[in-house]
């Protein structure tokens, strides 16, 4: 015996306000208790164990696998479950939804576009899974990315899992940019984004608050005796070339150092804007400073800065080895300073300017 409501085309269908059970009214009922929230969830759970996702697959998927997925703190885990199960957008997959496309890989221009193809078997994209720090060359030996997940997953640590899904999101990212907005797509920086999302992603794992409230205006502070207060910035060229610059001012306003310099080509602002406050740290030991007060406006780095964050990344070692010369001083701080699109330009901002015109000179 059960109960249904025709909904019919839902257009005069209330899901909050109808009356779904007959004769009760909205409201009327009294909350479930918990014997009774609980045997519902278990039932769920329960019924979930037993769905099979992958019906004629060669082997069983474990529920493990999907759930080990769905609870990695990165939110591109969807593109991989989809990707395995074969319900991602490609042609191959919307060809077997009836649609007539008749269009080859849009990365290559040579191969029938399907999944395991636009993901690895494609040569626009295998040279970029043989240059991550991770090895995942065992591609190679399986038809699938379900065949190679149920067989390998289990056997990564949780960085690497991490890792591979936001590689995947990203070549999806750069497929769809090519076949829909026609851009020229570079998959040589991909790694970078994938490290500097990883960092993001450390960082808040680390309990540091990423929802700040940013004042209308925003005006240089200055630092309280004895602290002096370093400003740094960084600006990129074009080619990927790097101008960093800071000032150091005490809690008169009064400057007590200034800094300009190049850096290489490293595909990453992030990255740049950390090397600006590591050479300020330097230019403040050298200058005897015992007290600093380090302003970027570089979220990323300053909240690693002040997070225990030790993992594998560049940007990670550049943060552990400005804090190894921070050993020297009497105290650091580090302050991003909340800076909003119509703020005056810091000090820093100024210099680094001054750097970035100054290589552009040099490249003429």
């Amino acid at each position: 015996m059960g109960l249904y409501k025709n909904v019919e085309n839902g257009e005069t269908t209330m899901v909050w306000k109808d009356s779904w059970i007959p004769g009760v009214k909205m409201g009327e009922l009294n909350p479930v208790n918990e014997e009774a929230r609980q045997f519902t969830r278990l039932a769920i759970m329960e019924s979930w164990e037993h769905i099979n996702l992958t019906l004629g697959f060669f082997c069983e998927v474990q529920t493990t696998f999907w759930k080990s997925v769905w609870k990695l703190p990165v939110q591109s885990r969807f593109k991989v479950m989809r990707a395995c199960l074969g319900i991602i957008p490609t042609v191959d997959a919307l060809e077997r939804r009836g649609m007539q496309i008749n269009e080859p890989c849009v990365l290559c221009g040579a191969e029938p576009e399907n999944v395991f193809h636009m993901f690895f078997e494609c040569q626009a994209v295998r040279q970029v899974w043989e240059t991550t720090r991770f090895n995942f060359s065992s591609w190679q030996f399986h038809n699938s990315i379900l065949e190679w997940m149920s067989v390998e997953w289990g056997g990564w640590e949780r960085e690497k899992q991490c890792v591979f899904i936001m590689a995947v999101y990203y070549i999806w990212e750069a497929r769809n940019k090519k076949k829909f907005a026609n851009e020229t797509i570079n998959l040589n920086g991909m790694w970078a984004k994938v490290e500097r999302q990883w960092d993001e992603v450390c960082v808040a794992r680390n309990g540091i608050p990423l929802d700040v409230d940013t004042p209308s205006n925003l005006l240089w502070e200055k630092p309280r005796a004895p602290y002096l207060k370093l400003n740094t910035d960084a600006a990129t060229k074009s080619t990927g070339e790097g101008a960093l610059g800071g000032v150091i001012r005490d809690s008169e306003g009064l400057v007590h150092g200034v800094f300009m310099a190049s850096a290489p080509s490293l595909n990453h602002s992030t990255l740049l804007e950390a090397l600006a406050i590591k050479k300020g740290v330097e230019v403040a030991q050298q200058l005897g400073v015992s007290d600093l007060v380090v302003e970027s406006d570089a979220r990323l780095v300053t909240d690693m800065l002040n997070s225990n964050c030790n993992h594998a990344s560049l940007l990670s070692l550049i943060c552990l080895s400005i804090l190894d010369m921070c050993i020297g001083f009497n105290d650091v701080q580090f302050q991003w300073p909340h800076r909003s699109s119509a703020s005056e330009p810091l000090p820093a901002d100024v210099i680094v300017a001054g750097g970035r015109r100054f290589l552009a000179d040099q490249s003429i």
